[in-house]
Parts: structure tokens; sequence; C-alpha cells
């Protein structure tokens, strides 16, 4: 098997959320995070972060998403070599949710729904 460790670089978890403002505020004002990023008006998906290490992700469910992943368990995995990783799943047949792609967020990445229904997303920037 080849060692894979050289594409990882760090992860950040996804926590799923009914009300994206409600949430900010709440992290915001109330835990001491700052928010570093969000996406789409309304804002569908942020960033916070409190401290140099500590991020979380924010990516608001909608009613297609309580159905097809009631898990609601996100994490996205930043790696080195997204192209390379990318082809590495492929030839081991793992199930690839979402092809890989450049996204409007300015990241290159792709999905896989593991054996437990949590979904994982690689990317690079």
């Amino acid at each position: 098997m080849p060692d894979l460790q050289h594409h990882f670089s760090h992860a950040a978890p996804i926590l799923p959320v009914e009300n994206m403002e409600r949430s900010l505020n709440y992290y915001r004002d109330q835990l001491g995070f700052r928010v570093d990023f969000t996406w789409e008006d309304p804002v569908s998906y942020a960033i916070i972060r409190a401290g140099e290490q500590v991020q979380i992700h924010l990516s608001l469910r909608d009613n297609q998403e309580k159905k097809s992943d009631p898990s609601g368990s996100m994490i996205y995995v930043f790696v080195r070599d997204i192209n390379g990783l990318y082809e590495t799943y492929q030839s081991k047949d793992i199930d690839i949710q979402t092809p890989i792609g450049d996204r409007d967020y300015q990241m290159r990445d792709f999905d896989i729904i593991d054996p437990d229904g949590h979904r994982i997303t690689f990317g690079a920037g």
C-alpha cells in the first residue's frame, strides 16, 4: 500500500446549522470566536476562528441535505496534492460522492461518504 501521508495538511470540522445568523451570533458574541469568512448572501457557509489554531466551519443545512445525509457529520481535509490523491482514490475504487472540481469558493475538492455515512471532503486552495 502506498504511503499517502505526504498528501495531508490539516482538517476542519464542519458543523451543520439550522440558522446561520443565530449560529454566527452565538459563536461570536457568546463564545468569543471571530468570523474569518462567509460565503453567499444570505450566508450559507462560514469559517470561524479562535486563537491561532482553532477553526470551525459552519454549513447551513437545507431540507434535501437532511434527507440525504441524516448523520450531518462532515469534515474538510486540506491536502497538498489534490489531483494525486484523487487519482489514488479512484484507483482504489473508493466511492467518490462528488467528483473533483474547481468550486466558486476558491477550492478544488471532492467528497466521499465513509461506511458510517460521514461526508469527508478533500480539498486544496
